[in-house]
């Protein structure tokens, strides 16, 4: 059963991490969108009714990935803004805390 009339598209962490609660959805994409995005683009515009998108772990090269533009937001409209520096999973960076040669910043 569809999610609605319209069709649904999911994708993101929740998506990824749970893909079980959004079987309803029409479409789904998992995993880091830049390696498979051109793919559900295609069948959308082929006119695909659902479909299931489903990225390689671990394979996206994040240097090909476009600058965010920062130039477009309103920072004055918000009272917190997050800066995403590593694209690795929760359960990939609980595993690796424990290496003391990866941290990311400097032991006190």
């Amino acid at each position: 059963m569809p999610c609605a009339e319209k069709a649904c598209r999911c994708w993101g962490p929740a998506v990824t991490s749970s893909p079980h609660l959004y079987k309803t959805a029409n479409f789904r994409v998992l995993g880091e969108a830049e390696g498979i995005i051109d793919r559900f683009v295609e069948a959308w515009e082929a006119g695909a009714s659902d479909g299931l998108f489903e990225a390689e772990k671990f394979q996206v090269d994040v240097t090909k990935s476009p600058i965010p533009r920062f130039d477009l937001l309103k920072f004055d409209d918000y009272l917190h803004i997050g800066v995403q520096f590593s694209r690795r999973l929760p359960i990939y960076v609980r595993v690796l805390r424990h290496h003391r040669a990866l941290r990311t910043r400097a032991a006190r």
